[in-house]
């Protein structure tokens, strides 16, 4: 939500909150949850010393932020669409 509007809809599965984390900017959007959820709360300087630690958790950690991000932006393109036409 942002100033009180809905702007979008997570998937199960769904990354939040990762651009914040990696650029230590503030979250853009407040997450509402549905439904019960289960989470994985990350401290942002302790992710970046573990992926400054392991090059494959780095990997594994950029891949999928890229896969997640690429997905977010398929179905923004098409509710875009869908609202336009």
């Amino acid at each position: 939500m942002v100033d009180g509007k809905r702007v979008g809809k997570c998937n199960e599965g769904d990354l939040i909150g990762e651009i914040s984390i990696r650029t230590g900017k503030v979250a853009t959007a407040t997450v509402i949850a549905s439904a019960s959820i289960r989470y994985l709360a990350l401290e942002r300087e302790a992710l970046h010393r573990l992926m400054k630690a392991d090059p494959e958790v780095a990997l594994a950690i950029d891949v999928s932020n890229r896969l997640d991000l690429e997905s977010k932006l398929v179905r923004m393109n098409e509710a875009a669409l869908q609202h336009c036409a």
